[in-house]
């Protein structure tokens, strides 16, 4: 190779190394930087030459110097060796910038003599990162603090993860979750009518769609759940049926004790000798017995939607101030 090949080598290599979107920091054994590229402006705000001449050290953030000697410590044990670093480097604007690159131990080499860092900055990525992290914490915290059960379900039907909710509720720890599938603590009863709504789910992704069943718990009783599942399978991330319910038992029995006084009463009423008409608070009928049928000649159908209220002839009579009493 001429003078002239190398010295066009050379530029070629120094146009490269100075226009590179990376920073390049050469240090001497004792830590002092000896050369740094001029892209390194880019990502500090220094020129080279206001940082040559000073300790590496002086320039890495205090929470990264231990991890950063340790690394450069090893490097400087074998020629050739390379390590993945990434660091806060100081910033002229009284700023820190995350940095991450490869340092190699290139003291071997005459013309270098010293430990090259190559890196760029990934500030940038690093903010997204925290907002990501910051974010799922948020949310998770949402999640593991919600009263709701949520669950998600693999595409083959097993469930890879349960919020706090559900194992307080049904008992079961997660590890004996992640063994079952959604049917294998469903009451035998309601498995058809869930299973049916799998079989929709899985053609209409996206969908919430509503369910209420039987849940055994892990002393054998039955819990009320009510609530969704929704395919997310196609969600990158998710790729799961997640399923949102709550435990809605005390709801149901309060629901069937009401329903039973009320049948009781019904049951009286219609045995009852004396004709019987009931109103709403609002005066409108709701219903007669059988008695009110036999005296009035009329069906009781008729006298659904009458407002004893409105009635112009009570009105008109006057009764109507004893009415309003009744209410």
């Amino acid at each position: 190779m001429t003078k002239e090949d190398q010295i066009s080598r050379d530029n070629f290599f120094q146009e490269l190394i100075e226009n590179s979107f990376d920073g390049i920091i050469i240090t001497c054994s004792d830590g002092i930087i000896k050369y740094i590229s001029p892209s390194v402006e880019r990502i500090s705000g220094y020129k080279p030459e206001e940082q040559v001449g000073i300790q590496f050290s002086s320039i890495i953030h205090p929470d990264d110097l231990g991890s950063m000697v340790a690394a450069l410590s090893m490097i400087l044990k074998k020629s050739g060796k390379e390590v993945y670093m990434q660091w806060r480097k100081k910033h002229k604007r009284e700023m820190w910038r995350w940095v991450e690159g490869i340092s190699v131990n290139l003291f071997h080499n005459e013309t270098i003599n010293g430990i090259v860092i190559n890196f760029r900055d990934i500030t940038d990525r690093k903010d997204a990162e925290q907002k990501l992290l910051e974010s799922e914490m948020r949310f998770r915290s949402l999640i593991e603090n919600s009263a709701d059960m949520i669950t998600m379900i693999s595409a083959e039907g097993k469930i890879i993860y349960a919020s706090p909710a559900v194992t307080k509720t049904l008992g079961f720890s997660f590890l004996e979750l992640s063994k079952m599938t959604p049917f294998d603590t469903m009451h035998p009863d309601d498995i058809p009518a869930a299973m049916k709504v799998n079989e929709y789910l899985l053609k209409n992704p996206g969908i919430p769609v509503p369910l209420q069943t039987r849940n055994k718990t892990i002393d054998g009783t039955y819990l009320w759940l009510d609530g969704t599942i929704t395919n997310l399978l196609h969600v990158p991330g998710v790729n799961a049926m997640v399923t949102n319910f709550r435990d809605i038992t005390e709801k149901k029995k309060v629901k069937e004790k009401l329903e039973a006084s009320e049948s009781r009463f019904r049951s009286i009423l219609e045995q009852f000798p004396q004709p019987v008409i009931t109103y709403a608070p609002d005066g409108t009928s709701t219903g007669t017995n059988r008695a009110w049928e036999i005296m009035w000649q009329d069906k009781r159908e008729n006298a659904i939607g009458y407002n004893i209220r409105k009635d112009p002839q009570m009105i008109a009579s006057g009764l109507s101030k004893y009415v309003e009493k009744a209410f």
